[in-house]
C-alpha cells in the first residue's frame, strides 16, 4: 500500500511544477523567453495521466490530485489559445504595451474620405482590447476616428493623420499624428 506522506509529497511536487511551468509560459509570453515550456508540460502531462492510474485510498488527496489535473488542463487550453493568437498574429506581447507602442502597422491603402476604412477601426479596436482586456464596440471605434479626422484636417493643413494606441498607467490611449 502507497503512504500518505509519499503521494503528498508527489502531490505538492506536480503543483509546484505547474507553478514553475505556468511562470515559464508568462515569460514567453511576455516576450523574455525565446520557447515556450514545451517539454516541461508534456512531461506533466504524462506524469498526470499515469497518476491516474494510481489507487489513492484517502479521498482528500484524490479530490487534490483531481484538482491539480483540472487546474492543470485549464492552463493547457490557455496556453493552446494564446499561442493559436501568437501565431495568427493577433497577441501583443506585454512588453510591446509596456514600450507604449504595437507591431500593428498602420493601413497600407489610402482613403480619401472622411471615414476611417474598417480595417483600421478593427486594428485599433484590437490593440485597445489587448491592453484594457476589454473589446470596445468597432462601430463606436469608425465613429471616433472619423470626427477625430475631420476635426484634425485643419490642425495639420489637410495632411493625412495616423492614429496609434499606446498604453499610459495601464489605460489605453489614442493618439494622432501626421503622416510622412
Amino acid at each position: 500500500m502507497i503512504k500518505r506522506d509519499t503521494i503528498e509529497q508527489e502531490l505538492n511536487r506536480i503543483e509546484a511544477t505547474i507553478r514553475l511551468i505556468d511562470q515559464n509560459y508568462e515569460k514567453y509570453f511576455a516576450g523574455i523567453e525565446r520557447r515556450p515550456p514545451e517539454k516541461m508540460r508534456d512531461d506533466l502531462g504524462l506524469e498526470l495521466r499515469r497518476f491516474s492510474n494510481r489507487y489513492i485510498p484517502q479521498t482528500d488527496l484524490r479530490y487534490r490530485y483531481q484538482m491539480l489535473a483540472t487546474r492543470f488542463h485549464s492552463y493547457c487550453g490557455n496556453w493552446e489559445r494564446l499561442m493559436k493568437q501568437i501565431e495568427e498574429g493577433k497577441f501583443v506581447r506585454k512588453l510591446q504595451q509596456l514600450r507604449g507602442g504595437t507591431t500593428a502597422s498602420p493601413p497600407s491603402r489610402k482613403e480619401e474620405s472622411t471615414t476611417p476604412p474598417q480595417s483600421e477601426a478593427e486594428r485599433i479596436s484590437a490593440e485597445i482590447a489587448a491592453i484594457s482586456g476589454k473589446a470596445p464596440d468597432r462601430q463606436k471605434i469608425a465613429t471616433l476616428l472619423a470626427e477625430q479626422r475631420a476635426q484634425l484636417n485643419s490642425r495639420f493643413a489637410g495632411r493625412e493623420v495616423e492614429f496609434i494606441v499606446t498604453s499610459e498607467d495601464g489605460k489605453p490611449k489614442l493618439k494622432a499624428r501626421p503622416k510622412g
